[in-house]
């Protein structure tokens, strides 16, 4: 699968018979291929939130019922997207 121009290879995971998260990992990405899927996720979602520490750079959204995620570790490069959880504020 592509997104932004990086080879993705998906992984899919299923709860209850509903699919709850899909993991892309990259198979022998490219330099910019960080960069070019945290423009798409700004494209698809808005800012994002990043972190970068020792085990890698991440950035993060939330939208909707949606949680969504690109991981650069090492070699290693994923985007995430899973179901978020919704709450009702009356339950906080």
């Amino acid at each position: 699968m592509d997104i932004a121009g990086v080879a993705l290879a998906p992984t899919f995971f299923f709860a209850g018979g509903q699919l709850q998260r899909v993991s892309y990992l990259a198979v022998q990405a490219r330099p910019d291929a960080f960069e070019r899927l945290l423009a798409w996720g700004r494209a698809q979602w808005g800012a994002e939130l990043e972190a970068q520490n020792p085990e890698g750079r991440y950035a993060s959204w939330t939208h909707d019922a949606l949680d969504a995620y690109v991981q650069r570790s090492g070699a290693t490069l994923r985007l995430v997207l899973k179901r978020g959880l919704v709450k009702d504020a009356g339950e906080l």
